[in-house]
């Protein structure tokens, strides 16, 4: 019967060192990714060590890494069809122009609409 092993040296030390870092970097990416779309979205780290042996009382160890990073979400927006300009706007031309109304540019403060 083999002796038990503990996977936590196998691990710091496959790929010369590099694969713990790499999972920490992948991991890292996963959590900022969830983080950027306001805690939505899901993650998945895959670690699989493939293990052969080698001849009698050695083996190769081969370590493979996937992570898939949740994509960013993205936020509707409605438009409306100018029909001058044949162009997607984001005003209802629809709607009147009120006078005395003011819109908010972030830039630069209110700003007359009649600009």
């Amino acid at each position: 019967m083999a002796n038990s092993q503990n996977i936590i040296p196998l691990i710091r030390d496959a790929d010369r060192g590099r694969l713990l870092p790499d999972m920490q970097e992948a991991l890292n990416k996963i959590v900022e990714a969830i983080e950027a779309n306001r805690g939505a979205g899901t993650g998945k780290l895959t670690l699989t060590l493939t293990i052969k042996s080698k001849s009698e009382g050695a083996y190769t160890i081969i370590p493979s890494l996937t992570a898939k990073v949740p994509e960013q979400s993205r936020t509707e927006m409605i438009t409306f069809l100018d029909s001058e300009t044949g162009e997607l706007i984001r005003r209802d031309p629809r709607q009147p122009d009120l006078p005395g109304v003011t819109t908010a540019d972030f830039r630069r403060g209110a700003t007359d609409q009649q600009e």
